[in-house]
């Protein structure tokens, strides 16, 4: 199982070709366990302030 690429407190983008309401910035608060074929994340809107568990495979490196 590879290791997750994103560290808590690093910025990232949801891809907008996930979920149309997951597209934007968010910060890393916390990684979570390996579950469905993908390394999870706790995450914080920088738009709203929302909370959600996001997998990798809906996340790129740093804001555009």
């Amino acid at each position: 199982m590879l290791a997750h690429r994103f560290r808590a407190g690093q910025v990232i983008d949801a891809r907008e070709d996930s979920l149309a309401a997951l597209a934007g910035a968010y910060e890393i608060l916390g990684r979570m366990a390996f579950s469905g074929g993908d390394h999870q994340y706790w995450v914080r809107s920088l738009s709203d302030g929302d909370h959600r568990v996001v997998r990798e495979s809906d996340l790129a490196a740093g804001p555009v």
